[in-house]
């Protein structure tokens, strides 16, 4: 497993690495369903719902400031994934 924990300046979200061959479980607060990310269809998700994603993925996070975000709290973190892969 590679810690890339660094890779966020958020104290909020760690990101650890997983490779080779067999099953992995992950759990989450709550039920997960698996959205493709195609060249055409980019993917923006809320850090607070993200649990995985397919290695190769582009991504970059910024930070999303809309009425609705400021409203429910404040600036929130969102990851936006583009390519070919699973998130």
């Amino acid at each position: 497993m590679n810690d890339t924990s660094n890779l966020f300046s958020s104290g909020e979200l760690t990101v650890l690495g997983i490779s080779g061959q067999g099953m992995a479980f992950v759990s989450s607060y709550g039920s997960m369903c698996e959205v493709d990310v195609t060249p055409g269809e980019p993917l923006t998700v809320d850090e607070d719902y993200l649990v995985a994603w397919a290695e190769g993925l582009s991504m970059s996070r910024q930070r999303d400031g809309s009425i609705k975000s400021t409203m429910l709290g404040g600036e929130r973190c969102v990851t936006e994934f583009s390519g070919d892969g699973h998130v």
